[in-house]
């Protein structure tokens, strides 16, 4: 096995493993022992970057991880056991009693008990990113449009506020912190967004999290809980999109625009059951955010050929969206859908109040669509300026190339 495979799988396995072992092994050993557990998992990944570099890789490598995590994290308990035992007898260490039984929610407790109440909602989800979902501090920060500094010390002191908290050492029930649920469901859609649109990452898709969002938030709707509506209206959209993935990449991992996908490679049985979660989501007394979303994304998917989009009702959708939650993302979506309604001025009038480095690393995006406004105005050398001022700050090699085709297009065009 060479060393730059066992890497990359080693790699793969922290972003996708990680969060379920700590989850497990939280869920068996109590959160008073959180970081012993990190430290735990981080070893057992050491150690199969090494001994897999040399040997076959396992069969089964999340198993392996698991298991070599387990005997880490005992070994160590075990020596703080005895040390505590002879050092200072009269200090109390929480005896090892691990839970045998495996419980599949050990995922979405874990980001539950992230959720703390006391903590800020960017926190709450900064951490459940950080131990659930294994982004880097960097990667948060993008997440959340906060600098990698300040989140890095926020995250700490985050951690230790809730270790602090004595009710806080085991993880919740499911059921009894429903009033956490919002977080919950914000931070499932933060990691699906980013295995669908990456941004830190050179491959245009990481379906490890598309689908790890799509399991927790499954498992979500399989639990009662009084604004499930919500729960159905995210599965959906997120649904929705996903069933376009085929179509939106190439043979060589190129990304392929809305407009120029060949529909009929969409997924039409995830179609068909995200039809159905959003029929359950319109049966209940919420109308959120995710509900216009779910049904911008269905508007889209049921749309036959780009060129007879209904971008009257979906810029309307955006409408009552950004009157909600104008955020800058949402604000630029309610722009570019403006644009292709032909509602020019009211575009133009809420893009010039948008700032660049509003957008953190999704810059490229505010360029983008300023461009398509110079476009419109038949502005050919400003189009151009905007275009190669995304290019500049384009994340991936993948969103690049998108730019370059476009400035080759207009280049194409005026000769």
């Amino acid at each position: 096995m060479k060393k730059d495979s066992a890497q990359d799988l080693v790699e793969h396995l922290f972003r996708h493993e990680s969060g379920h072992i700590i989850s497990r092994l939280s869920s068996r050993y109590g959160m008073v022992y959180l970081t012993e557990i990190e430290d735990a998992v981080s070893e057992a990944l050491i150690r199969a970057l090494k001994t897999w570099s040399i040997k076959d890789i396992p069969d089964s490598p999340a198993a392996w991880l698991y298991t070599v995590a387990s005997r880490i994290l005992i070994d160590v308990l075990r020596q703080k056991q005895l040390y505590y035992k002879k050092v200072t007898p009269h200090y109390r260490l929480q005896t090892i009693q691990p839970n045998e039984q495996e419980d599949e929610f050990a995922t979405l407790k874990l980001m539950l008990w992230c959720a703390h109440p006391d903590l800020s909602t960017q926190d709450q989800l900064g951490l459940i990113l950080q131990l659930v979902s294994g982004f880097s501090v960097k990667e948060i920060g993008s997440a959340l449009l906060i600098k990698p500094e300040v989140m890095k010390k926020r995250l700490q002191r985050a951690r230790n506020k809730i270790k602090n908290i004595e009710s806080e050492l085991t993880l919740p029930e499911i059921t009894e912190v429903k009033d956490r649920y919002p977080t919950l469901r914000a931070a499932i859609y933060l990691g699906f967004n980013e295995g669908y649109y990456s941004v830190s990452h050179d491959n245009i898709f990481r379906e490890d999290l598309i689908f790890e969002a799509l399991r927790l938030n499954h498992l979500l709707c399989s639990t009662p809980h009084h604004d499930i509506g919500i729960s159905y209206a995210l599965l959906s959209l997120m649904l929705y999109h996903t069933s376009r993935i085929p179509a939106r990449r190439t043979s060589d991992n190129s990304l392929i625009l809305l407009e120029d996908q060949d529909r009929s490679k969409w997924d039409q049985t995830m179609m068909r059951i995200a039809n159905e979660y959003m029929e359950m989501a319109m049966n209940s007394p919420y109308y959120t955010p995710y509900h216009i979303e779910a049904v911008i994304a269905g508007v889209h998917t049921q749309t036959k050929d780009y060129k007879d989009t209904n971008w009257n009702i979906i810029s309307d959708l955006y409408g009552k969206l950004y009157e909600i939650k104008a955020s800058p993302l949402i604000s630029l979506n309610y722009c570019f859908a403006l644009l292709k309604a032909g509602k020019v001025h009211r575009s133009k009038s809420i893009l010039s109040s948008l700032e660049a480095k509003s957008f953190g690393i999704h810059q490229y995006l505010f360029y983008a669509v300023q461009s398509n406004l110079a476009q419109v105005f038949k502005d050919t050398q400003n189009q151009k300026s905007l275009l190669w001022k995304a290019l500049d700050t384009a994340p991936n090699e993948a969103t690049r190339h998108v730019l370059k085709h476009r400035l080759m297009q207009i280049d194409s065009t005026n000769l």
